[in-house]
């Protein structure tokens, strides 16, 4: 039986990279010519609610919930910031994906 493949979203493609690159100092411009798009759209995507659901949905795929658990407990608070830094998030919306994903394992 064939398996059903889909094609990933531009802002699932922008988390993935985020989440799985060792590269911290990426510029835009090289994530927006990997991928085939301009600046302009990668910024657009990276402030949008759509890539903000595609970084907890990865968050949650990534990890079985207990090392969810311990994740946080690593990053969640006293790493907040370089988390957000990491995903092209404010800390803000950093925290607010970081407490969805605590409700979601508790």
């Amino acid at each position: 039986m064939p398996v059903e493949m889909r094609k990933f979203t531009r802002a699932e493609m922008l988390a993935a990279r985020f989440w799985f690159l060792e590269k911290k100092n990426i510029k835009k411009e090289t994530i927006a010519e990997s991928i085939g798009i301009s600046v302009a759209e990668v910024e657009e995507i990276l402030d949008s609610e759509e890539y903000h659901e595609a970084v907890e949905r990865l968050i949650l795929s990534a990890r079985t919930p207990s090392k969810l658990r311990e994740w946080i407990a690593i990053y969640g608070d006293s790493r907040l910031s370089w988390f957000a830094r990491r995903m092209w998030l404010s800390e803000t919306v950093a925290s607010e994906i970081i407490e969805r994903v605590k409700r979601e394992i508790a």
